[in-house]
């Protein structure tokens, strides 16, 4: 009797979950080899967008001084709205800032 018991132990253990339950598969992109399936973080430099907190290691600027800065212009062409996160176009605020002499 307990062999039949270990036996089916064995076959419980060998089960294998489908590949789409795999935590591991959660963050798939189907363009990669199946060695290497999880995304990558982006590094800042390449990102179109970037958060506040992201812009303010970027740029060297505080978090506070960016968030002011966004206050200031609310109608600047480097600011864009996801919700009610604010996110700040990377190229557009490098050429906001290259037409400030201080800020």
């Amino acid at each position: 009797m307990a062999l039949a018991i270990g036996n089916a132990d064995r076959a419980i253990a060998s089960c294998q979950l489908p590949n789409w339950t795999r935590k591991e598969n959660l963050f798939m992109n189907n363009n990669t080899s199946s060695n290497d399936r999880r995304i990558k973080p982006m590094p800042f430099w390449e990102k179109y967008t970037l958060t506040v907190g992201e812009a303010s290691s970027y740029f060297h600027i505080g978090e506070k001084k960016l968030r002011e800065i966004i206050e200031e212009n609310p109608t600047a062409d480097f600011i864009l709205m996801s919700g009610k996160r604010i996110m700040i176009k990377r190229t557009r605020f490098e050429q906001f800032l290259d037409r400030k002499n201080w800020i």
